[in-house]
């Protein structure tokens, strides 16, 4: 059997037992391991994210539809019109629950190419080994678990206490009392979504403590590679895998803006700032995971750049012929 070419192996050597995972392993991959919602291999996500609209958005719209809330008419602002809740559920749940694969294919061709690539000797094997196993029980934390699901816990319950002035449940408070759709949405509907989107936010504070501690190893940057990033650019890859998450984002945000802006007469000149700022704080957030080499990529420029040095500069040697030695003899010969 003829054997694979070099060029398509992405991990020689010892980069081939290296396996490290953003996503499988922590304790909500295991929580949902365990009721059946991620089978035994790969990570189901076709099936979680059916089951995830079926139950964050599918009971708001069924119960819309029963009691006419859904089209215009009886309701002033209908569920159809609020498209935030419809890009929340329909949309950017399932892209956070589609980014985990490519995420994860993501990163197992990366992380092993600090490796392959020689940026780590053999040397540092083994502190390279401890970092990934240390960053392995951060991304488990118990700890970082606790806290996420107590500010859903605690976003849900102000929200579930102001849901009476909530607008996007605007439609929902059209009937008497405190609706099922309204207390769904507080008490389902928006925790799941939350939970999904702290949880995406740990995993980017996790992946940029990792490249922060292999940044604190002795990388064999070359100044003169080819990708002129010191043989880095394959980390350049990461921020692609990571686009649905952050597209997810912005797209609810922009449901929202998109409803106000026709139903309640918002000026689009209006979201300058606020769009503005959304796109500053989606850059940081992103591009925090590779910004842990900038400081590395600065002091390898720094020790290349050529020094300047006091010899005196060398001038062109003057010629020493003199006017009346260049004289030119007419009518000779």
């Amino acid at each position: 059997m003829a054997q694979p070419a070099q060029a398509d192996r992405d991990d020689v050597g010892p980069a081939a037992d290296i396996d490290f995972s953003l996503v499988t392993g922590d304790l909500l991959h295991r929580a949902q391991r365990l009721v059946g919602l991620i089978p035994s291999r790969g990570l189901g996500t076709g099936r979680r994210i059916a089951i995830a609209i079926g139950v964050t958005w599918l009971p708001l719209a069924l119960w819309a539809v029963w009691n006419q809330l859904f089209l215009p008419g009886v309701a002033e602002e209908p569920l159809l019109r609020h498209f935030g809740i419809h890009a929340r559920f329909l949309v950017a749940l399932p892209l956070f629950l589609a980014s985990e694969g490519l995420v994860e294919r993501t990163l197992r061709r990366v992380v092993p190419q600090f490796l392959s690539s020689g940026l780590i000797d053999a040397a540092q094997l083994p502190d390279f080994r401890r970092i990934l196993v240390g960053t392995g029980r951060l991304r488990d934390s118990r700890l970082a678990l606790g806290v996420i699901i107590g500010l859903v816990v605690v976003i849900s319950a102000i929200g579930w206490g102001d849901a009476e002035h909530n607008h996007e449940l605007a439609w929902a408070q059209s009937l008497s009392g405190r609706a099922f759709a309204a207390a769904w949405f507080s008490c389902v509907s928006r925790p799941i979504f939350l939970l999904a989107l702290l949880a995406w936010l740990w995993r980017l504070a996790v992946l940029t403590r990792l490249f922060q501690r292999i940044a604190a190893l002795d990388l064999k940057l070359a100044p003169t590679h080819p990708d002129r990033t010191g043989g880095l650019a394959f980390v350049e890859k990461l921020p692609a895998a990571f686009a649905p998450f952050f597209f997810g984002i912005a797209l609810v945000i922009a449901g929202r803006w998109g409803h106000d802006a026709m139903y309640h007469g918002l000026r689009v000149e209006e979201l300058g700032m606020s769009a503005g700022l959304l796109v500053v704080l989606s850059v940081l957030i992103g591009a925090a995971p590779l910004a842990v080499f900038v400081g590395k990529l600065l002091a390898v420029k720094r020790t290349t750049r050529p020094r300047q040095t006091n010899k005196p500069r060398l001038l062109p040697r003057r010629s020493t012929l003199s006017a009346s030695s260049l004289r030119l003899r007419v009518g000779t010969g």
